[in-house]
């Protein structure tokens, strides 16, 4: 064997993480907290295989449990392995410094925020010089038809990208067309606007 052919990287990698990661893409794809069977199912193991896989993932922070429903979801280190990579993205590194003028002009708090898996989440948010209380913090999901940073996610998301945060909305508990037509309603008012105003957001 030559010496190039002993120096070339190995590209085998670790079956067992391969076949335990196909869980946390579910949990990524379906954007809910899933039972163990059906989690299990979707991944294509055993639910005794899935349990032992997310046991390790829940001590690594990758996935969590509710201890109520016994649901399993994305954990918060798995959320901060997402934010990070947002945070690395070009758009959101573009509008970092946009972000700190408009601050700094309108003496407001003011957050960056990007469409994930569970909704309009914010990745990163500037206060003010002035004293102000503040409820937002980095990786909170806003409300897609009660805050005006959800309503203008409303306005140019297509129907599909915002029907699974739609979905659950209790409100919402109209028919599908019904749903429909209010949806379009509002994206077509929001943008003849161009803007949300908090106070319309309420």
């Amino acid at each position: 064997m030559s010496t190039r052919a002993q120096s070339r990287p190995s590209k085998r990698g670790i079956q067992s993480i391969e076949v335990g990661g196909r869980l946390l893409q579910v949990l990524v794809e379906r954007g809910t907290p899933m039972m163990l069977r059906d989690l299990a199912a979707a991944g294509g193991m055993p639910a005794a295989k899935a349990h032992r896989y997310l046991v390790s993932f829940i001590r690594m922070g990758l996935a969590e449990q509710d201890t109520q429903t016994g649901r399993y979801d994305l954990g918060e280190f798995a959320l901060r392995l997402g934010l990070v990579g947002l945070a690395r993205m070009d758009p959101v590194r573009l509008g970092a410094p946009v972000l700190v003028d408009l601050c700094d002009e309108i003496e407001e708090t003011c957050a960056l925020a990007v469409w994930g898996n569970h909704g309009a989440t914010v990745v990163r948010w500037e206060e003010p010089a002035r004293a102000v209380t503040v409820n937002l913090r980095t990786g909170g999901v806003l409300p897609l038809l009660t805050s005006a940073t959800g309503l203008c996610f409303a306005a140019t998301l297509s129907r599909g990208q915002a029907q699974p945060s739609l979905s659950r909305i209790a409100f919402l508990t109209a028919s599908v067309p019904t749903r429909t037509y209010l949806l379009d309603a509002l994206r077509v008012g929001l943008r003849e606007l161009g803007y949300v105003e908090a106070s319309r957001s309420r």
